[in-house]
């Protein structure tokens, strides 16, 4: 980074120039997701939070915070506004412009809610002050808690680390939150599910329409195990 900041310096466009620093998703074995619960190939927080430092001499003020919600879909449309770019008019653009929150602490988030995904299925949904998380993962598999009348509401306000779900107490909160899911789901209904080859001797994580079972009446309670298939080994392999 100081060699970057040292080129900016050079070219003297330190006031034209704004450099940001993030990262993709949050952190494998070997990282830290902090205060936040889990990590990388998880549907909790931890799997999605993220760093995200910004530099703007003379814009974005030295040493300001924000703890409002935004998501790196947020960065083209912010880099593009300040550009003076237009954005392209043949797609939908989710991202919002959050110069805003980045040159001011009191300034609130654009997004009425921000979608986070596992695959093409959508796993959670947050606004502000809450996450609705209706899919988990399980020894491996996928598992849809909504589909069998489960649900994981955690208020981001006062529990960031996610570890006392509270949906029983606020019917209110996940009926409202269910709402935005639906909806969302129907918007990216397109979306094809990604599928990976797994290793030999490995469950295979079937898409959606294709699991096995995953009904509240075959599945009653849930601390039962789903059928897992188990892959064969490939041609020739001994």
């Amino acid at each position: 980074m100081g060699e970057i900041f040292a080129a900016i310096r050079r070219a003297g466009r330190e006031r034209e120039t704004i450099v940001i620093f993030t990262s993709d998703n949050g952190p494998w074995f070997e990282g830290s997701s902090g205060a936040l619960r889990d990590r990388k190939g998880s549907t909790n927080e931890g799997a999605f939070g993220v760093p995200f430092l910004a530099r703007w001499p003379g814009q974005i003020p030295r040493g300001l915070v924000s703890d409002e919600m935004s998501m790196n879909i947020d960065v083209l449309p912010t880099l593009a506004r300040n550009a003076g770019a237009t954005l392209p008019s043949d797609r939908v653009i989710n991202g919002k412009d959050i110069m805003p929150i980045l040159t001011s602490s009191t300034t609130k988030t654009p997004h009425e809610r921000l979608l986070f995904f596992s695959n093409s299925e959508i796993a959670a949904v947050r606004t502000s002050d809450w996450r609705l998380v209706v899919r988990g993962f399980y020894q491996q598999f996928d598992v849809p808690f909504d589909a069998l009348g489960y649900w994981l509401l955690f208020n981001m306000r006062t529990d960031r680390s996610e570890t006392t779900s509270v949906w029983h107490l606020f019917p209110d909160i996940v009926a409202r939150l269910e709402g935005m899911l639906i909806s969302a789901r129907s918007e990216f209904s397109g979306l094809s599910q990604q599928r990976s080859l797994p290793a030999v001797g490995a469950p295979i994580q079937l898409p959606a329409g294709e699991r096995p079972g995953l009904t509240k009446q075959s599945y009653p309670q849930l601390g039962s195990q789903p059928p897992i298939v188990q892959p064969q080994a490939p041609r020739g392999s001994r």
